[in-house]
Parts: structure tokens; sequence; C-alpha cells
């Protein structure tokens, strides 16, 4: 039996890898929601820098968000999400969000324990600029 050999050079292959793999990162990461937080009451957040892996300087910063969760458990669960878009993320911090639909308020405060303080200012400016929460007081 005859092995199939490739005439492509490894360095070369590699490079087109490589090249795939931030395409396909890239497009994940400009897909990616800013924001993805429940839709009513008190419940932490955390702020989250994602990036493809070796080129960070463009990174998108995100807002997570559960009801009923930990800070931990909010972090893991987008960096499984993110994990399996071939996307690297990094906690900036974390707070609390107090959220009233009926009111359109949502009230920012707090720290987390495992990750500090996010910067509330930096949250304030994302929520005010999703679609969803643009008419609230935040």
């Amino acid at each position: 039996t005859k092995l199939f050999t490739s005439r492509i050079p490894a360095s070369l292959l590699s490079k087109q890898v490589q090249r795939t793999y931030n395409k396909r990162a890239a497009a994940a990461l400009l897909k990616l929601r800013r924001v993805q937080i429940d839709d009513d009451g008190l419940f932490p957040y955390v702020m989250i820098k994602v990036y493809i892996h070796g080129v960070t300087r463009f990174p998108r910063t995100i807002i997570r968000g559960k009801f009923n969760s930990s800070h931990k458990a909010v972090y893991n669960a987008a960096r499984r999400e993110l994990g399996s878009m071939e996307l690297c993320t990094n906690p900036l911090g974390g707070g609390y969000l107090d959220v009233d639909m009926d009111k359109r308020k949502i009230y920012i405060y707090g720290g987390c324990q495992t990750f500090g303080i996010a910067d509330h200012a930096k949250t304030q400016e994302i929520l005010m600029s999703w679609t969803k929460y643009k008419d609230f007081q935040i």
C-alpha cells in the first residue's frame, strides 16, 4: 500500500492552518454579543476581555450576568462558550446589576472577591450602546 504524502512544505502548511484558525476566530469575535444578562432582578455580572489567541491587540469587552449564580460560575460558563469558538478570555472584574425592566432602570454597583471590581463606567457605556438598554436609566 502506498501512503499519501503531502507536497506542501510543513512550514507553509502550519501558516495556512494558523491563518484559517484566525479567520474562524475573528468571525466568531465579530459576531459575539457584547451584552448577555438576565432581564430582571439582582444578579452578579462579570466584565470579560475576549480576544483571539496570540492576537491581543484587538480585544472585545463583553458583559455577562446571570440570576442565581456566582461571579465564578458566570465567568466559567462564558469561558466554556467562548472557548468552543476558539476565543480566549480574561476576566476584568465583576459587580452586581439590579435590573428593573418595568421602570427601565439598571443599577450597577459592588465588586467581586474573585476577579476584583469591574470598571462600572465602562459597564454603563457597554450597556447603553446595546439597543435593548439604550432608553434605560443606568
